[in-house]
C-alpha cells in the first residue's frame, strides 16, 4: 500500500469523523474530541512530513555522490562509467521527484483538514526542510560547475578544430538552386614525431 494511499483513507477517516461531530456542536464532549481528532492529524501530518524529508535527504545524498563521480568520469574520460553513473543518477532524480510530488499532495490534503496556517507553521518549524533546500542549491552548484567545465572543454576544441580545418561559413548553392555541402578536408597527423 503507497503512502499516499494510505494517507488520502487517514484524512478522509478523519474527516468523517470531524463532519460528524460538527453536526452536534451544542456537546462539550463532541467539541473537545473534536479538538483531540485536529491535534492528532497536526500530530500525523506533523510526523509524515519528517519522514518524507529524511527519504528526500538520503535520496539527495545519493544524487550528490553521483554527481561527483559524473564529475570524476568526465575529468578522467572515462566514458563507459560516465554512462553507468548517468544512468543511475537519472534514477535517483525520478525517485526524488516521486517523493517530492508526494510530499506536495500530502501538504495539499492537510491543509484542507487542518488549514493553511497550521501547515505552513509545521513546514517552518521543520529544520529537516531547510537541510533539503541546502542540499539541493549544492546540487545545482555541482550541476553548474560540470556544465562549465563542459562548455569550456567544448570550445577549447571547436577553436582547435576551426584553426586546424578550417570550414567554409557561406553557403553555396549548385546550378540548379541545391544547398552544396563542403566536403571536409583531410587532416594528416603525423604521431611518430
Amino acid at each position: 500500500m503507497s503512502l499516499a494511499f494510505f494517507l488520502f483513507h487517514r484524512f478522509n477517516e478523519k474527516k468523517y469523523q470531524m463532519t460528524k461531530l460538527e453536526k452536534s456542536k451544542s456537546d462539550t464532549r463532541n467539541k473537545v474530541y473534536l479538538r483531540f481528532i485536529l491535534k492528532e492529524v497536526y500530530m500525523d501530518f506533523a510526523v509524515e512530513l519528517k519522514n518524507h524529508l529524511i527519504e528526500e535527504e538520503k535520496v539527495l545524498d545519493s544524487i550528490i555522490a553521483s554527481q561527483k563521480q559524473v564529475r570524476f568520469f568526465v575529468t578522467k574520460r572515462d566514458w563507459m562509467s560516465l554512462e553507468n553513473e548517468m544512468k543511475l543518477l537519472q534514477d535517483k532524480a525520478n525517485i526524488f521527484m516521486t517523493l517530492e510530488d508526494e510530499r506536495n499532495q500530502l501538504i495539499e490534503k492537510t491543509s484542507l483538514e487542518i488549514g493553511e496556517e497550521k501547515v505552513k507553521q509545521i513546514c517552518k518549524s521543520e529544520n529537516l526542510l531547510k537541510e533539503v533546500k541546502r542540499k539541493l542549491v549544492f546540487s545545482k552548484i555541482e550541476n553548474d560547475s560540470l556544465n562549465t567545465y563542459i562548455e569550456i572543454t567544448k570550445n577549447f576544441l571547436q577553436g582547435i578544430f576551426e584553426t586546424v580545418v578550417p570550414t567554409r561559413r557561406n553557403t553555396l548553392y549548385s546550378r540548379t538552386g541545391n544547398i552544396v555541402r563542403p566536403v571536409p578536408e583531410s587532416l594528416l597527423v603525423n604521431t611518430l614525431g
